[in-house]
């Protein structure tokens, strides 16, 4: 579609905000749209998970994790934050190890109960609900 140059969305346990940004919008409304588009037709199923999405997914997650501490000072700088966070020495091994498990219906439910709600209603709307969400007040 040529609307945007690229999407990232990342969450915050520490705020518990889940964050969407268009990079170099053409037409940032239309890009914002097609997003709300693909996601709602996942959600629809009109559009499915394949494997290849789903294990493309997972590995994109490990290397980002693996690639944050590729280094003794990331290592050593990662531990300190999880530390600091209240989270053991082995937080992120567990946590890949998670991220290999996960189902294609397990990334759906994903998807509808914090992806959905992410492109619904106004900016001020959709971060009250989703940080709700995040909270588990909703």
């Amino acid at each position: 579609m040529g609307l945007a140059y690229g999407a990232h969305m990342w969450n915050s346990t520490i705020s518990k905000t889940l964050t969407f940004k268009l990079g170099r919008a053409t037409d940032p409304v239309k890009a914002r749209d097609a997003a709300a588009q693909i996601v709602n037709d996942f959600s629809a199923g009109k559009l499915k998970i394949t494997d290849i999405d789903l294990e493309s997914t997972k590995s994109s997650l490990v290397y980002a994790l693996v690639g944050a501490q590729a280094t003794k000072n990331e290592a050593a700088a990662g531990a300190k934050y999880n530390l600091f966070g209240g989270k053991d020495a082995s937080y992120n091994k567990k946590l890949i190890d998670k991220v290999l498990k996960v189902t294609k219906e397990e990334a759906l439910a994903a998807l509808s109960k914090f992806l959905v709600p992410l492109f619904g209603g106004s900016a001020g709307e959709r971060e009250k609900r989703n940080t709700a969400r995040m909270r588990g007040l909703l």
